[in-house]
């Protein structure tokens, strides 16, 4: 019959469509997949939580491990997760230079670009003058909307914190929401108007009770001497963030969710008002989606348009998955379904270190 190929179109379909493709085009998509497994793989080894180790949570915590459980039942207090300790105070209290505390507020962060092995700082000017080049050349003409965001990254971290506020919208949300609260606490106040309106398809629960604390600081800001805004969290405190991107590198499930939520089928689960009932409705559509996503993700390389546009989407998707710190980003604490840790738990899978009351001090160098 000759080389035939998925109609990606039709994956989920029973018996799905497959199409015939020329011996070039298989040669072609052959090659560009080759490509893209080098790439992965390069990715992966060089990613700087390669060697990252899970502590596994004992079922001895049980108690420790239903607070945390319990915890998104409801909105995070203020100050309650990845806290400011008062060890870290005293350490950020000290740095007396805002060149310093910024670099400070970005390792905390766990923002790491994914396109070069970057420095927090540059002393070298001729470096800083190479860099900016690149980073003119290819800011907002990348392959893909996840690259354009990597370079803005890069720009922000060398100093034009402006960049981090033209991050769009993709499928890593928990990023693009971290790098909006840093670009705030380095002291960008029109961050705080991007955080606000962040909506259920950027991974954030619309709460009202924020927003007008967001309203409050915009016309006020409290800067400090540096013109920062570093306990930033311990003012409005955080949400919990959505972020599915370990399954969905186009970013569709949240917006397949938002669409059925302003159709009143489903309750976002971080509302006050849910019960069980709707929780589990919530969970059971979303663990569909996730399914789906994964084979899809799995497939995406069987189909038969298979491109150079899919492959520079796929490839900057992995790289950016792998600079992904695995334990997420302080200023972006996940949203954990209860089902979800509890399995894990039960069968001695989940990691500890994903606790969100554990102080943003255990995962970022001081001194």
């Amino acid at each position: 019959m000759g080389n035939m190929a998925i109609d990606l179109k039709t994956l989920f379909y029973s018996v799905p469509i497959r199409v015939p493709i020329s011996e070039s085009e298989v040669i072609f998509q052959d090659r560009l997949k080759t490509k893209l497994l080098s790439e992965i793989s390069e990715a992966q080894r060089h990613s700087q939580f390669a060697n990252y180790k899970p502590k596994i949570a004992q079922q001895a915590l049980y108690k420790e491990y239903k607070k945390w459980k319990d915890l998104y039942l409801r909105s995070p207090k203020k100050g309650e997760v990845r806290s400011w300790t008062k060890g870290e105070k005293e350490y950020y209290e000290r740095i007396q230079t805002k060149e310093e505390r910024r670099q400070y507020l970005i390792k905390r962060s766990g923002i790491i670009p994914a396109i070069l092995d970057l420095p927090y700082t540059l002393d070298n000017e001729a470096d800083r003058d190479d860099l900016r080049s690149k980073i003119l050349c290819f800011q907002g003409i990348g392959n893909s909307v996840i690259e354009n965001n990597e370079w803005r990254i890069i720009a922000g971290i060398l100093g034009d914190t402006k960049a981090f506020l033209e991050c769009e919208r993709t499928t890593f949300t928990s990023k693009r929401y971290a790098t909006f609260f840093l670009a705030a606490q380095l002291g960008e106040v029109e961050a705080l108007s991007k955080l606000r309106d962040l909506s259920f398809v950027d991974g954030i629960y619309n709460n009202i009770g924020r927003h007008k604390i967001f309203d409050s600081l915009i016309s006020n800001p409290p800067l400090d001497r540096f013109g920062m805004l570093p306990y930033l969290d311990e003012i409005v405190g955080y949400d919990w963030v959505m972020d599915f991107s370990e399954v969905d590198y186009l970013g569709n499930i949240l917006l397949e969710l938002d669409r059925q939520i302003k159709e009143n089928e489903l309750i976002d689960p971080r509302s006050k008002n849910i019960d069980e009932q709707d929780r589990q409705k919530f969970y059971k559509r979303l663990s569909f989606l996730k399914q789906r996503s994964a084979i899809l993700l799995e497939t995406t390389t069987l189909q038969h348009n298979y491109n150079m546009d899919i492959f520079y989407l796929e490839s900057m998707y992995w790289k950016v998955r792998f600079a992904t710190p695995p334990c997420g980003y302080t200023n972006a604490p996940l949203f954990f379904f209860e089902d979800d840790l509890e399995k894990k738990f039960a069968e001695n899978q989940l990691d500890w270190k994903l606790n969100p009351l554990i102080p943003a001090s255990s995962f970022v160098e001081m001194g």
